[in-house]
């Protein structure tokens, strides 16, 4: 699943190929995908409006558009989104074309189907994909240890479950709360009001850095990242997402895998050791 650092790339290389642009027509191929408003609304709505900026907020891709209206999408599992010249041959599992003028094509390919797009005005916009009930950004300068003691000290859930609830933090999916998870040396069991101090004061500072490093690693490889339609995440930066059975980079030890909340997840015994139970 594409998270923070995969879809930020996605909207800079959206943003250096769609620079006053505009939508001249489009084509859903299926359904499905389109979540607001039904898919005559949808398909009228976007012609021939202009595309002014690309941002992102979380995981979510925000088109604004001409006439106070945005294009909002999530890539959910393994969507993406590329552009490309009208005349490069569809690829297997595309479900949008958007026909840009200059002979332009922007397409989104999804082999499982659960992306999402919205059009919406800008007043509706947020409500409606459920934006506005997102956390702050991990760069937020509100991410703070009183921040994270607030929101998570008392909370009895395990912290890796913590971390993957975007109300408090945006962006961050299994991948990057097992790196986290490492480099803080907490165990990813370990519940919320069971952090100390040390661990508030770690994840303040650790959250921002390996968001960041990532965001500026997946960029680095982008044309790359864009051609894959599974494996969004950057192995050059990854050492114990899915890393079971390797050693741990800090000491050696064999990574396990174990389950939290349903979610697979790797930690090293070692450095993030689990406390005992008394």
């Amino acid at each position: 699943m594409p998270e923070l650092p995969e879809v930020e790339t996605i909207v800079r290389k959206l943003k250096e190929n769609l620079n006053d642009q505009q939508i001249i027509s489009l084509k859903v191929e299926n359904p499905k995908i389109i979540a607001y408003p039904d898919i005559e609304d949808f398909e009228s709505g976007l012609e021939n409006k202009e595309i002014l900026d690309v941002k992102r907020r979380g995981k979510f891709i925000i088109f604004d558009l001409s006439e106070n209206f945005k294009l909002i999408a999530h890539m959910r599992m393994t969507g993406r989104l590329y552009v490309v010249s009208e005349e490069e041959p569809l690829e297997k599992h595309t479900h949008l074309i958007i026909n840009l003028k200059d002979n332009k094509s922007l397409r989104f390919v999804d082999p499982r189907r659960f992306g999402r797009f919205w059009f919406v005005s800008e007043e509706e916009a947020y409500e409606i994909t459920g934006i506005n009930k997102l956390g702050i950004e991990p760069d937020d300068n509100q991410l703070t240890p009183e921040y994270l003691k607030e929101k998570l000290g008392a909370r009895k859930k395990a912290i890796k479950t913590l971390l993957l609830d975007q109300d408090t933090i945006t962006g961050i999916g299994n991948i990057y709360a097992d790196e986290i998870l490492h480099e803080a040396n907490i165990f990813p069991g370990k519940k919320g009001s069971d952090l100390t101090e040390s661990d508030f004061i770690n994840l303040s500072r650790i959250i921002p850095k390996v968001i960041n490093t990532n965001i500026q690693e997946c960029y680095k490889n982008a044309d790359d990242q864009l051609k894959s339609l599974l494996n969004y995440q950057n192995s050059s930066t990854i050492v114990t997402y899915k890393h079971q059975d390797k050693p741990c980079p800090k000491c050696g030890t064999l990574l396990k895998k174990i389950k939290i909340n349903g979610r697979g997840t790797c930690y090293c015994p070692t450095c993030q050791k689990e406390e005992s139970k008394t």
